[in-house]
């Protein structure tokens, strides 16, 4: 946790939401490159907020022509573990190789979060509207037709989020996998399913009637989708 006295007792005058930015940003890790050490761990904190330039006269890489608030800024801040914050400051490191360490690093944890939570949208879309079958040949002999409907609009869920994802400048893809691309593959395949369809008498069931060739590409089309849905799901 993250407290006033967190900030007292670093001698600097770094804005409280500026530190809690940065503990988010970095994931509670050092940001040192290769090191990834927990910082706060069963309630102790072992970090150290490093400024990538200089705050005071005499300080590893000051720069005179910083405002106090420029240089307390999120965007000067690093947080390290106590070995790397001495060797930053102590070794050969430049602004420049710093911003990039910083970057790069924090780029990967938005990166992970940022996976986590597009998986929990689609996980809801895949509980909510039967994906289940999705392990299934159900195609395969007389099935339900509303699972046909039910699966469009589970497509048509994961379409917006997809397209909420780009709105927002995020990335729609997880574990390689294109949510868009795998919701349009999707509803081409249940298109296609419900053209060659034909209905039971009672109207419930449905059986597929095609030839043998289209039976076949219909079970490569169906195998990678599959394919691509047991990925999202690991």
């Amino acid at each position: 946790m993250i407290n006033g006295d967190v900030v007292k007792n670093m001698k600097r005058s770094i804005p409280l939401n500026v530190v809690k930015e940065l503990y988010a940003k970095s994931g509670n890790q050092c940001e040192f490159r290769g090191c990834n050490n927990q910082l706060v761990t069963n309630g102790i904190n072992t970090s150290n907020i490093c400024h990538i330039q200089g705050l005071e006269p005499g300080s590893a890489r000051y720069n005179p022509q910083l405002t106090n608030a420029e240089a307390n800024a999120i965007d000067n801040l690093i947080l390290c573990c106590p070995n790397h914050h001495k060797i930053i400051d102590s070794g050969n490191f430049d602004v420049n190789q710093l911003l990039a360490m910083k970057y790069e690093h924090e780029q990967r944890i938005y990166n992970l979060l940022n996976e986590k939570a597009i998986k929990q949208e689609y996980l809801q879309v895949f509980n909510e509207h039967n994906f289940n079958v999705m392990d299934e040949c159900f195609w395969t002999k007389p099935f339900e037709l509303s699972i046909i409907d039910e699966l469009d609009v589970g497509v048509k869920q994961l379409r917006i989020i997809a397209q909420h994802r780009k709105l927002r400048g995020e990335s729609s893809v997880y574990n390689n996998i294109d949510i868009a691309n795998f919701a349009s593959n999707l509803e081409y395949f249940l298109t296609t399913l419900a053209i060659n369809t034909h209905p039971s008498e009672s109207c419930t069931f449905g059986v597929l009637k095609c030839c043998e060739d289209d039976r076949r590409a219909f079970d490569k089309l169906w195998r990678d989708i599959v394919r691509e849905y047991q990925q999202l799901l690991d």
